[in-house]
């Protein structure tokens, strides 16, 4: 494709989708160390390889993924090698993507160790935020004044990507349109 435009893309492969595991319905009971989800990984990312242009210079392996090993925490370690293994076939084959996980701002607090575990081999830290606190009430809109240097500082030295931000308005949450804006002024 000959484009005019210079543009840069992220693309997410969401095997892990926040709460659940989403592979072929073959993989699903399949280890994510087997070298059978690895390979599957991996013969999948040849499939797509001819469309990668240097455009797309992110790649997510995983939407979310402490709240889906948070609630199973026996696949923390089996995920990690799936990451580490498909992360290192990326950039064999398509040097120009930096990999990531996508995790959640609340995972890089509660589940530190084992997210800072998990990510060691990321080229980039993705996250998505959104400014809850307990009970899902939002917190104060400029919560992202405080909680963005949090997420650079739980970078640990790579490049953050924010997937998603978003600060809702609905009133059972705590929250406005005029909160909600208020927001969006501070991130």
């Amino acid at each position: 494709v000959n484009n005019a435009y210079d543009y840069t893309l992220m693309i997410g492969i969401q095997v892990l989708n926040t709460t659940a595991k989403e592979t072929p319905a073959d993989l699903l009971d399949v280890p994510f160390d087997d070298p059978r989800m690895i390979g599957a990984f991996e013969a999948l990312f040849d499939q797509l390889l001819p469309a990668l242009t240097e455009n797309v210079r992110y790649l997510s392996i995983g939407n979310e993924v402490d709240v889906y090993l948070t609630a199973h925490p026996e696949e923390w370690d089996a995920y990690k090698t799936f990451f580490d293994a498909t992360a290192a076939y990326v950039r064999e084959w398509a040097p120009w993507i930096e990999v990531g996980v996508t995790v959640t701002f609340d995972g890089m607090q509660t589940e530190a160790d084992k997210v800072v575990r998990l990510t060691e081999t990321a080229d980039v830290a993705i996250v998505t935020y959104y400014p809850f606190k307990a009970g899902l009430q939002v917190k104060e809109p400029s919560a992202a004044l405080i909680d963005f240097p949090q997420i650079v500082a739980l970078a640990d030295g790579r490049p953050v990507i924010l997937q998603e931000v978003g600060y809702p308005s609905a009133e059972i949450l705590g929250s406005s349109e005029a909160m909600q804006a208020e927001f969006v002024r501070y991130a």
